[in-house]
């Protein structure tokens, strides 16, 4: 009962086997999916010389684009019906938990950051919510990230 209820939330297959993928040890086979698949969909990947030290331009880059669209009236828009924008920021999702495992802890603020800045580009949809908060907890917890 709860599989079927976690895939009515999910909505794609493919989040279920990545749960299932990494589940079983093997987050870089994600990782390696989200990349092809966010490439062919236009998405940029990071450099290889990312780092830490590096996650404050783009940090800066995502609070810039919402102060750009005058983030209370953002949030205060309506869902968009882009389902292009929900895949890619399910993958974007995949990524950054893949990442973490596979790659780099640091390369996951690249992800978060990507995600939140799409959603501000082309519109909110029911997984904007799960960015935000991974963007909170980047920016929150990584004190080496930015300082508030």
């Amino acid at each position: 009962m709860f599989r079927r209820f976690h895939l009515s939330i999910s909505g794609s297959p493919f989040h279920s086997s990545s749960s299932v993928l990494q589940a079983q040890g093997k987050s870089k086979d994600v990782y390696d999916t989200c990349v092809s698949v966010l490439t062919q969909l236009g998405e940029t990947m990071p450099p290889e010389s990312y780092s830490l030290s590096t996650s404050p331009i783009i940090i800066n880059e995502t609070f810039d684009a919402y102060d750009a669209v005058d983030g209370e009236v953002w949030f205060k828009r309506e869902k968009t019906n882009d389902k292009t924008l929900e895949m890619t920021l399910q993958f974007y999702r995949a990524i950054g938990f893949a990442s973490y495992f596979s790659k780099s802890p640091q390369i996951v603020v690249y992800f978060v950051c990507k995600a939140v800045q799409l959603s501000i580009k082309k519109g909110i949809c029911e997984h904007t919510a799960i960015a935000i908060l991974q963007f909170a907890g980047v920016v929150i917890t990584d004190s080496n990230a930015i300082a508030c």
